[in-house]
This record gives C-alpha cells, structure tokens and sequence, in this order.
C-alpha cells in the first residue's frame, strides 16, 4: 500500500538478527519507514522477468526469510507447478489473484503454504493484486518437471 495512502511501517527488530533493505542500520530497536523507504526489485524466476515487483521490508540473517509486500500487474499468469523450500504466508492487501484452481485470493484473504508443498499452475491475476508476504526461511520456486 503506498503511502500516499498513509502506510507506515513500524518494525521491532533485534539489530544483530537481520536487516532492513535501503534502510541506514544505526543500531535502533525500532524502525518507522514508508514502503518508498525500501528499494523496489522485480522478480526473475527460472531467469524470467515475472512483472511482479517486491519491496523488502525485513531480511532474517539467520535463516534468510523474509518479509516482503508483492505488486502482481494486471495480466499476470503464473510460471507453472512448483514448490517453495520455505513455508510462507501471504495475506492479500488489495485486488485479487487466483491462488489455485478452486480459489481466489481477495482483498483480506489469508494463504499458508507450507514448505515443499506443490501448488500453482493456475495462477493469474485479471487486475492486479498487493500482496504481504513472510518466508520463514530463503525463498525460491522450484519448478515440477512433470
């Protein structure tokens, strides 16, 4: 949610436990930014540009998850089957995207995926969607070669 809309981000953090992305570490306990404050970075998987763009909001030192807000673009369609070595929550912010055959994620709608768990194949977003998401561990899409 971009902060013309007010967003603030207020994160509580252990400074020897992670870091926050285009943020100056000066050792504070609590950090109080804007999305804006934290670099946008598109997402390549399999070497391919997504269209999807992700802001880094917190990097786990230790087990490399993650806390990132997701923009899926309008005409988005998923890479295909596959699976993730980490678990990972995604809570929908705004818009809607169809998280499997059967669902569609709308604004408010809460996802689990556990680790390892294959899932996709159907995924598309007509109008686009803003997406929360936490990795309890380094996140990347491991594609089903069947």
């Amino acid at each position: 949610v971009p902060s013309e809309a007010g967003a603030t981000v207020v994160l509580i953090r252990r400074p020897d436990h992670g870091a926050c992305p285009g943020l100056a570490d000066h050792g504070e306990t609590v950090l109080v930014a804007t999305p804006e404050d934290m670099p946008v970075v598109e997402s390549v998987v399999a070497g391919k540009k997504t269209g999807i763009t992700r802001r880094v909001m917190w990097v786990d030192s230790a087990l490399g998850g993650d806390i990132r807000e997701l923009t899926v673009p309008p005409g988005f369609v998923g890479a295909g089957r596959g699976h993730h070595p980490c678990g990972e929550e995604i809570l929908c912010l705004d818009g809607a995207i169809v998280a499997d055959e059967l669902h569609e994620m709308k604004q408010g709608w809460y996802l689990y995926n556990p680790a390892e768990y294959v899932h996709g194949g159907h995924e598309f977003s007509e109008h686009g969607a803003t997406l929360l998401e936490w990795h309890d561990g380094a996140w990347d899409l491991v594609l089903d070669p069947a």
